[in-house]
């Protein structure tokens, strides 16, 4: 799944994916790349990436997955980037 939003000073775009990685698993690589902020709360964590200029960034949400049509991939990420004009 993918999005677009823009408005005048931004443009955004949302990202999600599905993995049969565990949650450990993948919140441990992106725990590797040093995020500038995270908060981590068991089965769900929030990764900040903050660009040079302090106004754009990226988001990674990583959780167990709640769908229970996609039940094999045990892992669900969103990734959201903020970049400005």
């Amino acid at each position: 799944m993918g999005l677009k939003s823009e408005d005048d000073e931004f443009i955004g775009y949302t990202v999600g994916l599905l993995t049969v990685d565990e949650v450990e698993k993948v919140k441990n690589f992106y725990s590797a790349l040093n995020p500038q902020s995270s908060s981590d709360m068991g089965m769900m964590a929030v990764y900040v990436f903050e660009y040079e200029n302090g106004i754009d960034y990226a988001s990674i949400t990583v959780m167990e997955n709640q769908d229970e049509a996609d039940k094999e991939f045990e892992t669900s990420i969103t990734i959201s980037i903020s970049l400005s004009k």
